[in-house]
């Protein structure tokens, strides 16, 4: 096999294998869930298991 074959099904395998991930911020008074639809209809659809969220704390 030629070196940029395989070069090109190591990418390929590769790149079938990583999913992005989503940092989504959840505002004071925000519900996890309101956080991503408000994310989702900005950016487009995420899928479960490849979203990061920060939950933002007023101090006491």
């Amino acid at each position: 096999m030629k070196l940029t074959a395989r070069v090109e099904a190591l990418e390929h395998s590769i790149g079938s294998a990583l999913r992005p991930w989503h940092r989504v911020a959840v505002d004071v008074g925000q519900t996890e869930e309101d956080a991503i639809a408000a994310y989702e209809a900005e950016h487009g659809p995420v899928g479960e298991d490849n979203v990061i969220l920060r939950t933002y704390l007023l101090p006491a």
